[in-house]
């Protein structure tokens, strides 16, 4: 089961960073100004797979919840309060992000000579990689409740997820350097 749980996370993650690309890097209907989906996608849909991992164990959870770890479990948190935790630090990952875009793009409404598309993109998706480090220790809480195992080492998961995201964004900004240096047409 938690090999299962492990490849859903990863089936999830790269559909979103196919579908966060393919936004990106689409060509742009020229008429089209305005907040867009895209520049918070990945949040959002880790927020949602969050929520759907938690209602389906949820009801399968201890009373008390281990959640601190050295070879054995240290520390224990209620049930409710350990969700409430979890589920609360993906809301203050994807809401602020939402209200960041939100804003800038409607201060932006007035001046389009300025182009944020790329900026907002960014921004608004940047925290998608914590955000999945969050997703996989709430993952991670519950197998070991469950099933006494652990999917992976958190910390090589987080060292996978940040490796992956500095390739991302260097990607992004080799792009944003080419655009600036006039090799590429602005999108």
């Amino acid at each position: 089961m938690p090999t299962l749980i492990l490849t859903l996370i990863f089936v999830v993650y790269a559909i979103g960073a196919g579908v966060v690309l393919w936004s990106a890097f689409r060509s742009k209907p020229k008429g089209r100004t305005g907040f867009r989906f895209a520049y918070v996608i990945m949040p959002v849909l880790i927020f949602i797979l969050s929520i759907a991992i938690t209602a389906f164990f949820y009801p399968r959870l201890p009373a008390d919840l281990a959640y601190s770890f050295s070879g054995a479990a240290d520390s224990y948190l209620s049930r409710g309060a350990g969700l409430f935790l979890m589920l609360g630090l993906q809301l203050l990952f994807a809401l602020p992000l939402v209200g960041i875009t939100l804003v800038i793009n409607h201060l932006n409404r007035d001046n389009r000579s300025v182009t944020l598309d790329r900026t907002l993109f960014i921004m608004g998706n940047i925290a998608a990689f914590p955000q999945l480090i969050v997703c996989f220790a709430l993952a991670d809480i519950f197998s070991y409740n469950l099933y006494d195992s652990h999917l992976a080492p958190l910390w090589l998961f987080a060292v996978i997820i940040l490796a992956s995201g500095t390739v991302f964004l260097g990607i992004l900004f080799r792009g944003a350097l080419k655009q600036r240096a006039g090799k590429i047409a602005p999108s």
